[in-house]
């Protein structure tokens, strides 16, 4: 594989490719795959437990489960857009890999909450 050459600032360094790609993997894996899936869980499959994201809720209430979806997936794009401009900018590795690095951590700790929640 190769890399994308980051210069422009003292932070710089290459970013490798499979690097950011794994690390964006990860995030879809824990924000995108199993904090939707526990999420919605929680919200079909269980009448003891409920969401406490208002915005879920209204967007469930609203659209139902593609609004649900759709959060998720406006939210990973927003952050790799954000993640990819530090490429293209001044390579500050905060920008580069704080998104995904921020999804793993928000996705792990809801899909570990909604578990607990759940009883699994």
């Amino acid at each position: 594989m190769g890399t994308i050459e980051i210069t422009d600032t003292l932070w710089a360094r290459p970013a490798n490719v499979v690097e950011f790609y794994s690390l964006w993997l990860l995030a879809a894996l824990t924000y995108g795959a199993a904090d939707l899936f526990t999420t919605i869980h929680i919200l079909y499959a269980t009448s003891s437990v409920f969401e406490a994201n208002v915005l879920i809720n209204v967007l469930v209430a609203a659209i139902g489960l593609p609004g649900l979806v759709l959060l998720k997936i406006v939210v990973i794009l927003i952050s790799l857009v954000v993640s990819a401009s530090s490429i293209q900018s001044d390579g500050d590795p905060i920008v580069f890999y704080g998104p995904p690095i921020l999804l793993v951590f928000v996705g792990a700790i809801a899909s570990l909450s909604n578990a607990t929640l759940l009883g699994w």
